[in-house]
């Protein structure tokens, strides 16, 4: 959303032809996007890109980049909800007889 906003400021604002920086986020949404791709897990980055690929098989519209971010945030989420859940079951067969009950 942030980087609908910045996008929607640079095209009113912006009259120079610098290729360059056209159409490039703001550095701190640039190091976010950075930080979503480093966490999460490669198998579902693959999966993602398979369905990249399907869409534009199938002649579907391609997501925007704000979708493109929404995404990586629901699949980031879902591996720290299995990695808990894994660590969570880890510890209860390591330490059946725990007194906190985790």
């Amino acid at each position: 959303m942030a980087d609908a906003d910045w996008r929607a400021q640079h095209c009113a604002f912006d009259d120079d032809d610098d290729d360059d920086q056209a159409g490039a986020p703001p550095e701190h949404l640039r190091a976010f996007e950075a930080f979503i791709d480093s966490v999460v897990p490669v198998d579902m980055v693959l999966a993602f890109g398979r369905e990249q690929s399907a869409r534009a098989r199938r002649g579907e519209r391609r997501r925007s980049h704000e979708e493109d971010v929404k995404e990586k945030l629901k699949l980031w989420a879902k591996a720290v909800a299995a990695k808990a859940r894994q660590d969570v079951i880890k510890h209860n067969n390591k330490n059946s007889a725990c007194v906190h009950g985790v």
